[in-house]
């Protein structure tokens, strides 16, 4: 019985006494007058990573050979960047830094093009720019000790926090030179060689804002008083 309806209504539909069939024929004929659609595979797996006043995007770049450019928009489609694609033969990532960027969330739109022009469908993406805005609130690592012996100075510091990554000591050694000496976030117990007993002793401290961040933030110099 279904079969001999459905027989029924194709036998109505070619011979034009069912309106919508024509209106159907019609799409169908619009769709093929528009040409084959090209596929443009999307951008994928696409990382933000915040820098101070800068951000990097980027995503693996798969086989599709079609691909050749890229654009990227944000500031609500107001401010862009284009560049070209170029595949190896080993498994490619596409970097794009963006420079003096807007302290702040950051959202991006990404969309891949062949060399005709055709489109992926977009590919979002947001991240966090920091600048001065975050280096004002950090506080530079303290100390509860510093203790001379001979030209030697220890310093004891207080237990940081797991943003601290270093703290950048700047001092004048005993032969009047000017010295640089990085510490470990994690090092709780330093050794100053050598410091010359009228040197003044600045250090500053650095914060790695997130684990994928691309900058070290740093704090301003400031003394240490040796007494």
């Amino acid at each position: 019985m279904k079969i001999r309806i459905a027989y029924k209504i194709l036998f109505l539909c070619s011979i034009g006494l069912i309106p919508a069939c024509k209106k159907m024929d019609d799409v169908h004929r619009q769709f093929l007058d528009m040409g084959e659609t090209i596929y443009v595979s999307k951008a994928d797996s696409v990382l933000a990573r915040g820098g101070n006043q800068r951000i990097e995007i980027s995503w693996p770049l798969i086989s599709d050979p079609k691909i050749s450019s890229y654009k990227i928009f944000w500031n609500n489609g107001r401010d862009s960047i284009e560049g070209p694609i170029y595949k190896t033969s080993g498994n490619d990532t596409v970097r794009v830094l963006l420079d003096n960027m807007q302290e702040g969330i950051q959202y991006f739109d990404i969309y891949m093009f062949d060399k005709n022009g055709h489109s992926s469908i977009k590919s979002s993406v947001h991240g966090v720019v920091y600048g001065p805005i975050y280096q004002s609130s950090l506080l530079s690592r303290t100390y509860t000790s510093i203790k001379r012996t001979g030209n030697d100075v220890e310093i004891q510091w207080v237990p940081a926090s797991d943003d601290l990554v270093s703290v950048w000591v700047k001092y004048t050694d005993t032969n009047n030179q000017l010295v640089d000496h990085i510490i470990a976030g994690k090092e709780n117990l330093s050794l100053l060689q050598n410091v010359l007993a009228e040197g003044e002793i600045t250090y500053r401290s650095g914060f790695l804002p997130d684990s994928t961040a691309l900058d070290t933030i740093y704090t301003s110099f400031v003394p240490i008083n040796l007494k």
